[in-house]
């Protein structure tokens, strides 16, 4: 299952759960502001893809991403979740 990174102290990763709405069931939404074992997850992820290299280099956090079955990034925006 695709596992979807968000939290619930972002706007866009509300944006985009709302978007997913009637797709929910096909992902994983993890939230990476509810524990930290959900961080660490996300964390294991972004310190280790090439996809997270520009997110890092900014300073940013890279959320909302979602984490296909190959472990490859996608960075969620409105255009993607037309594509899902």
């Amino acid at each position: 299952m695709k596992k979807i990174f968000i939290s619930d102290k972002c706007p866009d990763c509300r944006r985009i759960f709302d978007l997913i709405d009637e797709k929910k069931d096909n992902f994983d939404f993890i939230n990476i502001t509810e524990s930290m074992a959900n961080l660490k997850e996300f964390l294991r992820y972004r310190d280790k893809l090439e996809e997270f290299d520009i997110i890092r280099e900014n300073n940013k956090v890279g959320i909302p991403v979602m984490i296909d079955e190959n472990n490859k990034a996608v960075f969620l925006t409105e255009k993607e979740i037309e594509n899902l």
